[in-house]
């Protein structure tokens, strides 16, 4: 008699252990999930950020070669041929520089 309670306790134990694992991996799960959308949503924000700044860097060196241009023009002879030209074109406009401290994560 012994021998069938002590395996009904057993089979009891594992039905317990199985209902604990069960809820312990609906947690992990839901824990699983939360952190990809917050993984997703960093990853969106630093590329997006990423984006902006290279594309700040991108407009700033187009600044500074017109710059450097333009100081090289000051010794053209273009108003020796055409003493009517004016440079009309403004040139790249530079963007504000993003800041990473701005981020909303």
């Amino acid at each position: 008699m012994a021998e069938i309670w002590g395996a009904a306790i057993m089979v009891g134990g594992g039905i317990i252990a199985g209902i604990g694992a069960e809820k312990k991996d609906k947690a992990d799960k839901a824990f699983a999930k939360a952190q990809s959308k917050d993984e997703a949503r960093y990853s969106a924000i630093l590329s997006q950020f990423e984006k902006d700044q290279d594309y700040y860097l991108s407009q700033k060196m187009r600044a500074d070669k017109k710059r450097g241009l333009d100081e090289f023009r000051k010794f053209s002879t273009v108003s020796q041929f055409a003493p009517g030209y004016t440079n009309t074109n403004a040139g790249p406009v530079v963007p504000q520089r993003p800041d990473a401290d701005q981020l909303n994560f």
